[in-house]
């Protein structure tokens, strides 16, 4: 006796869900949209981090025009030199404080005379963990005026005319 109520209770009892074939379509696209969107969204996160960098930067340089005598000689330049005369705010200077990231990248930034001419400076930005991140950082700091910049094991090193 086959009538429709017993025929709904055999349908109600069997099983329902997607098929493998359906499950494996479904984690092939989800695939595919990461392989796609990942490589953009850590492009868009190196991007962001030189920006901020480039500000610490020109932030820097600034406070460094204004150091020194007339003549341009940068002898005795640093980070707390320059905090302390009001060239540069203080997180800039908090080397190795508990919870301070001074650079993007969580290193500090350094300023120093240049060893070939004291009238130019050098910049450094340390612990960059993304070398990418940081031939970028490099190249964008000579397209934004430093004299040469240099990227090497997570240092980038800027050297720049001041005043």
């Amino acid at each position: 006796m086959n009538t429709f109520i017993h025929q709904r209770r055999l349908q109600s009892k069997k099983q329902k869900g997607f098929t493998l074939a359906e499950v494996m379509i479904v984690l092939v696209i989800i695939g595919l949209l990461v392989a796609v969107a990942l490589p953009e969204i850590f492009a868009a996160r190196d991007s962001a981090k030189v920006d901020a960098a480039l500000t610490q930067t020109q932030t820097v340089l600034k406070g460094a025009t204004k150091y020194g005598p007339r003549n341009g000689n940068k002898t005795g330049i640093s980070m707390a030199v320059l905090h302390a005369r009001g060239l540069v705010p203080e997180e800039y200077t908090d080397f190795g404080a508990a919870g301070v990231d001074i650079n993007p990248w969580g290193g500090d930034v350094q300023v120093t005379v240049n060893g070939a001419d004291p009238r130019q400076i050098d910049i450094t930005f340390t612990e960059i963990d993304d070398d990418a991140g940081g031939l970028f950082f490099s190249e964008e700091l000579e397209a934004n005026g430093a004299v040469s910049a240099t990227y090497a094991a997570g240092t980038a090193t800027a050297v720049f005319k001041a005043g």
